[in-house]
């Protein structure tokens, strides 16, 4: 997998970014673009590739910037080489310097096992940044498997944690600008119950993007 950037649609995200999906490596486009960038020129650096850390493949990649300046990108490393259900885990990357450089791979939410035959393997994937500027607060949503993975014949079911042949809806939150995760799971009684009941819709669906944060204004 392979994120560059194209010099045909630098308008394309508020960001100041654009990115097009074609092989192995995440190549984001720095924010702060050159002065040559207006004649179409562009610049690019890897971010992860095939191999690193032992991983043998990187996919969906997800990114957003921040109030302060930092860029960062989510995606699934996938030990199996597999999407759900396999044991992939959401990892996350910082630039403080507008892309130019990228500082170490941290987790946003950890898969468990390493093979697709692994009977407690557990994994997340599809990675989607939603972030309210107002607060500071930063929302990764990501797909949450044990047995299966998207299957329009599956069970309509929605509790993964009782049933490992249901794919369910989980979601991080980070108060301190992604540096820290914790794994939330709406506000039922029983806090570590997924979000898979209130989102399991025929119209519903994961994808790597980065959100649209919508408000309601009530009035008293």
């Amino acid at each position: 997998m392979v994120l560059s950037v194209t010099k045909g649609r630098f308008k394309a995200l508020a960001a100041g970014f654009s990115v097009a999906l074609t092989s192995m490596t995440l190549m984001p486009l720095a924010t702060a673009l050159p002065a040559e960038a207006a004649t179409g020129q562009f610049s690019y650096n890897t971010v992860v590739k095939y191999g690193d850390n032992g991983v043998t493949n990187y996919r969906i990649p997800a990114v957003i910037k921040l109030n302060n300046g930092d860029l960062l990108t989510a995606y699934d490393a996938r030990p199996a080489n597999g999407d759900a259900p396999a044991p992939n885990s959401i990892m996350q990357k910082r630039s403080t310097d507008g892309g130019a450089t990228w500082k170490p791979q941290t987790v946003i939410a950890q898969g468990k096992g390493t093979t697709m035959g692994d009977p407690e393997k557990e994994g997340f994937s599809d990675p989607a940044y939603i972030y309210d500027k107002k607060t500071g607060h930063l929302f990764n949503f990501h797909v949450h498997s044990y047995d299966v993975g998207c299957d329009p014949k599956g069970t309509e079911e929605t509790d993964e944690f009782s049933n490992r042949k249901v794919q369910g809806v989980s979601l991080s939150v980070s108060t301190d600008n992604g540096n820290s995760w914790t794994e939330r799971y709406g506000n039922a009684p029983d806090e570590t119950r997924g979000l898979t009941a209130a989102v399991k819709q025929h119209t519903v669906s994961s994808c790597s993007i980065k959100g649209v944060l919508m408000r309601q204004k009530m009035d008293a």
